[in-house]
């Protein structure tokens, strides 16, 4: 079946299968007040995470005229991405209003008589007024973008889908590009957001690390005995594999929710289960279960939002979003805390066994209990998990592109209690948008953009393979 074919069969079960997701979202609990500092292995948690790798120190970012960067006043040829023309449309980084979708003639976005601010008005303040303090920075606002990517049409989806269909490498340059983490994103601000994966072979390496086996000695041997007709379908980039899993994980992992007043930050919360918690006709199921979503919706999980986190890439700024300080009112076991970070293999499987165990009453509670109980005292029986009972971190370093969209790199850390050792990965990313959080309206967008969702149309080649 041509892969056209599939990609709009794909997207068109998903549309069918969701009636409507609600426009308005149901009222939320209030951002709660932050936790006592605690310190442990990954640093404290009135700061950044502390990652178990030597962070190079920072170049400082050049210093611009007051009006920004111009023609006669350009910035210094040693920024070398900012003079690089990540779209090859003939306009170099730091000049284009459409960083990475292809417009050579610049035009400016066109914005509609009486439009609206294209994301809500908190997030629009606080992204006009950090660039307002930061005019040489490479993130554009709404009124900074070309109309090939404008926030006041559906183009602005085009810079999503660029940065996904990029390969690993090209991510990495786009974000090492926008060398500070940029503004927050409002107050109470839902996002959409699609879990993408870095290099398969990562997944691996992690796995390989945790047991003791040299790295790359399982994962180089596959790579070696499968062919590109295999591999190529799992190619992080385009792989429709892997187009397919990033689809399905939209689904379960939507977004977040965050809640972020200031520029300085603030608490933020997991969008999970958006197709189940988000449409109305769900509204008795998720009545049933208060102890499981506490606010009405599939949101769970209560982190922070910080703007004082380096990324190891280059020292420079990013946004952390971390997982370690989280609230008691979390998933709504009051008085319990589940982190999913900083923590053990077994701790989280434990974690799942105390979610099961704290399910309502009634026929509906046993049949709850029963499926996360049983998930983690099988997975405690297996030798290979259990003997992978490593400390691990996880968070999200962000910089933001331009306004509404914000691509974020996941990262782990994994520290060896038998003897001690630590290693750093990048393991995925996370491009999320705060212009449109429907799922299903982006799910319409691309079947009816299918061109649209090629490297070709953004001038890369394609990016196939599992090193992509």
């Amino acid at each position: 079946m041509p892969r056209q074919l599939i990609v709009t069969a794909l997207a068109t079960a998903i549309v069918a299968t969701m009636p409507l997701i609600a426009a308005a979202q149901p009222p939320i609990t209030p951002e709660p007040p932050i936790d006592p500092v605690a310190c442990g292995l990954w640093g404290c948690t009135d700061q950044a995470p502390v990652l178990p790798v030597p962070i190079p120190e920072a170049v400082p970012l050049p210093e611009s005229p007051p009006g920004g960067w111009s023609t006669a006043d350009p910035p210094p040829r040693a920024e070398l991405l900012y003079w690089h023309d990540f779209d090859s449309d003939g306009v170099v980084n730091w000049a284009d209003n459409c960083v990475i979708v292809p417009n050579g003639d610049q035009a400016a976005a066109i914005r509609p008589e009486n439009a609206a601010d294209p994301v809500n008005p908190s997030s629009h303040a606080l992204a006009t007024a950090w660039k307002a303090s930061n005019p040489g920075a490479m993130y554009r606002t709404s009124g900074e973008l070309g109309e090939a990517c404008s926030n006041y049409n559906d183009n602005w989806r085009r810079t999503m889908v660029a940065f996904r269909v990029s390969s690993n490498d090209r991510k990495r340059d786009i974000f090492k590009f926008l060398g500070q983490g940029g503004p927050m994103f409002g107050d109470n601000t839902l996002t959409l957001a699609v879990p993408t994966c870095s290099r398969l072979d990562t997944v691996m390496n992690i796995l390989e690390w945790g047991l003791h086996i040299p790295e790359g000695l399982i994962a180089n041997a596959l790579k070696a005995l499968l062919t590109p007709a295999i591999t190529d379908h799992f190619g992080c980039s385009t792989g429709i594999l892997a187009r397919l899993a990033e689809e399905l994980g939209q689904l379960v992992w939507a977004g977040k929710r965050l809640y972020t007043p200031t520029n300085d930050g603030g608490a933020i919360t997991n969008r999970f289960f958006a197709p189940v918690t988000e449409i109305g006709i769900f509204d008795p199921l998720i009545k049933a279960m208060p102890w499981l979503f506490p606010g009405g919706t599939g949101q769970t999980v209560q982190g922070r939002v910080r703007n004082d986190a380096v990324s190891p890439w280059d020292g420079r700024n990013s946004i952390a979003i971390d997982w370690r300080d989280v609230s008691d009112t979390g998933i709504g076991l009051r008085g319990n805390r589940w982190p999913i970070t900083d923590q053990s293999l077994s701790e989280l499987l434990n974690a799942m066994i105390g979610v099961g165990q704290v399910a309502g009453p009634g026929i509906e509670g046993q049949i709850i209990r029963a499926l996360p109980i049983a998930l983690g005292n099988i997975m405690k029986m297996i030798p290979i998990i259990r003997d992978l009972d490593v400390q691990y971190l996880i968070y999200d370093s962000c910089r933001a592109l331009q306004e509404g969209f914000t691509p974020c790199t996941a990262e782990i850390a994994l520290s060896r209690p038998a003897d001690g050792a630590t290693r750093w990965y990048q393991e995925g990313w996370m491009p999320f948008s705060t212009v449109d959080p429907d799922i299903l309206h982006q799910t319409a967008w691309e079947v009816s953009h299918f061109n649209e969702m090629q490297p070709a149309f953004y001038n890369l080649p394609p990016n196939v393979g599992i090193d992509n």
